[in-house]
């Protein structure tokens, strides 16, 4: 948009789409008079896709008259999750933006009839990575319908440290949940 112009070239309709699609349920929760989970089929409360779309790694954005480059590390970090992934359970097991009720699951891995979710955060410190990512991942998992997963894991880039595997091992003795980290990195080559 330039002098109050919008150039329509520039567009991405089928991005837009894409979001009212993601947004559907939040919009029939919010307007509806019934819960979301009745209104909707369960067969599309969960929907595992296999695949990972290419996505822009780095972008510009403009605040205050600066410009400051944004580095999108989490679509590096799918990316790089998603081509290990597809090397230890094959392409048509593995699948990104995996949809539930209330959100998209970064990655997910089906293994029979149970699935393993991935969450992707993108902190430099596991600590930090597994806060941001436990009420999510568990929310994905069991709200308002359960997925029978198998596995809950947390994605860093930083490399777990003792007190990190302390904790994750503490939650899953202490309330059972299958819950694990996992480091993946992005080399200099895909920045």
């Amino acid at each position: 948009m330039a002098n109050g112009t919008i150039d329509y070239g520039r567009i991405d309709y089928e991005t837009i789409l894409n979001d009212f699609d993601d947004l559907l349920d939040l919009y029939i929760y919010v307007e509806g008079s019934a819960p979301a989970r009745e209104n909707v089929p369960e067969a599309t409360r969960f929907s595992f896709r296999a695949g990972c779309p290419l996505r822009a790694a780095a972008t510009t954005a403009s605040q205050a008259q600066a410009s400051l480059d944004v580095s999108l590390r989490h679509n590096l970090l799918q990316a790089a999750l998603h081509r290990e992934l597809v090397a230890e359970f094959g392409e048509p097991n593995v699948g990104v933006e995996c949809r539930t009720s209330v959100g998209n699951i970064d990655l997910v891995v089906v293994s029979g009839r149970e699935y393993d979710l991935y969450e992707i955060k993108t902190s430099h410190e596991p600590r930090i990575c597994i806060r941001e990512a436990i009420g999510q991942i568990l929310e994905y998992a069991c709200w308002p319908v359960p997925i029978p997963f198998r596995q809950l894991i947390v994605v860093g880039e930083t490399p777990i440290d003792e007190d990190a595997q302390r904790y994750i091992a503490e939650l899953r003795r202490r309330y059972s949940i299958p819950i694990s980290y996992r480091h993946v990195s992005v080399r200099e080559a895909e920045l």
